[in-house]
């Protein structure tokens, strides 16, 4: 990266050492477009998922983080109230 940004601006990079590094190539490798194979296999991950599996369910996603935060909120009002009604238990008790 450092050898691609320097070609263009060497003053950002002036005092970075990129070693033997080459820059980015301008032309893409010519297999990089080709199509993969019907049930592609990806090396070290395997098939790739598709999300056409979404569509059968019947969940709407509109606005999920609202009801996230809410029980977000709800689950973290419980425990601080939860442990100050502890504290206030142990105080009496003392």
């Amino acid at each position: 990266m450092v050898a691609t940004i320097r070609e263009a601006r060497p003053d950002l990079v002036s005092k970075v050492k990129a070693g033997k590094a080459l820059p980015i190539p301008q032309q893409p490798p010519p297999q990089l477009l080709e199509k993969s194979p019907v049930g592609g296999h990806i090396d070290d991950i395997g098939a790739p998922m598709t999300a056409c599996f979404l569509t059968e369910i019947n969940v709407d996603p509109t606005n999920w983080y609202i009801s996230y935060l809410v029980h977000i909120l709800s689950l973290s009002l419980s425990l601080s109230l939860s442990l100050s009604l502890s504290l206030m238990t142990i105080n009496i008790s003392c």
